[in-house]
């Protein structure tokens, strides 16, 4: 067979892909992004400082009140992992918050945040209606505290 008909078959028995059909890398990446709301690269939150890694959902609620009052606001620890809250678990009776035993925190899954004002805890300065009626959850007992409610 002639090299060039030879190079010419070999091409036309390989898999065609079209520009409409995902690639293996773009399937596989769609499948593995989170269902929460992704955090836009451009999207800010001026208001606020520190650890924003927590919910997207969670932080432009804190965003929006912090704003509407007029404050910076610190967020002392968002999303930790399995092993931070183990940590931290471990060495409660040195933090002057209660800490949650590990697979039960929120924080385990972006839903909460620990925040300061001022170095302040939120729920010194900012009364619980007006947490609530922004649609977050102060926590009973542990003034830095703030989840998302549970139906979020």
């Amino acid at each position: 067979m002639d090299p060039s008909r030879a190079q010419q078959a070999s091409k036309s028995a390989a898999p065609k892909q079209t520009g409409s059909t995902p690639s293996f890398q773009a399937a596989l990446s769609q499948a593995l992004t989170p269902s929460a709301p992704a955090r836009d690269a451009q999207q800010t939150y001026p208001h606020l400082s520190g650890d924003l890694d927590s919910n997207p959902v969670l932080l432009g609620r804190l965003e929006r009140l912090a704003a509407e009052r007029g404050e910076s606001w610190t967020i002392t620890s968002g999303t930790r992992t399995f092993a931070e809250q183990q940590r931290l678990y471990d060495n409660r009776a040195t933090n002057g918050f209660p800490v949650a035993r590990p697979g039960s925190s929120s924080h385990e899954s972006g839903n909460a945040a620990d925040v300061t004002i001022g170095g302040r805890p939120i729920q010194d300065v900012v009364t619980r209606a007006e947490l609530m009626a922004a649609g977050l959850a102060p926590l009973a007992g542990d003034a830095v505290h703030i989840d998302l409610p549970r139906s979020s």
